[in-house]
């Protein structure tokens, strides 16, 4: 499989879908990975640390859209990414659909099999993906309050 990462292009959203270790992990499995240059750069890594790590750089994102079978994401598909996204493409990446019905009916619509990190249930019908993002806001909600 080939998966691709790309820059978060939502404001002030610094976050990458792979870091340099979770490319070196797929690329162990066999897979082929996918980076749009400068994507790590929010969160202290170089295209370097992908290419260490067995990675590839391209240009820009539509270069890893128009190639990859899977875009590993942080953020919900921008538009400009959502026109990006093509039949039978795995979109992996937090998408808040219940609160976004027109996203939904895209990427039904673009046929594109996505799954969201906040529907994802372990065995014991936990949200393994949700529980740190829900930690982190219950820990700002306090300082938030406290300003």
């Amino acid at each position: 499989m080939i998966v691709g990462t790309v820059k978060e292009i939502k404001i002030h959203e610094y976050r990458v879908g792979l870091t340099p270790a979770s490319a070196r992990a797929y690329v162990a499995q066999g897979h082929r990975v996918l980076v749009e240059t400068g994507a790590g750069d929010g969160i202290g890594f170089s295209d370097q640390d992908y290419v260490d790590s067995g990675g590839e750089i391209l240009p820009t994102a539509g270069d890893v859209f128009a190639t990859a079978d899977m875009i590993v994401k942080v953020k919900e598909p921008q538009v400009a990414e959502i026109a990006m996204l093509r039949k039978d493409q795995i979109l992996y990446t937090y998408l808040h659909l219940a609160a976004d019905k027109e996203q939904t009916v895209i990427l039904l619509d673009r046929e594109v099999k996505a799954i969201a990190y906040e529907t994802i249930e372990d065995e014991r019908g936990g949200l393994p993906c949700l529980r740190p993002m829900s930690e982190i806001a219950g820990r700002l909600a306090i300082q938030q309050g406290a300003k």
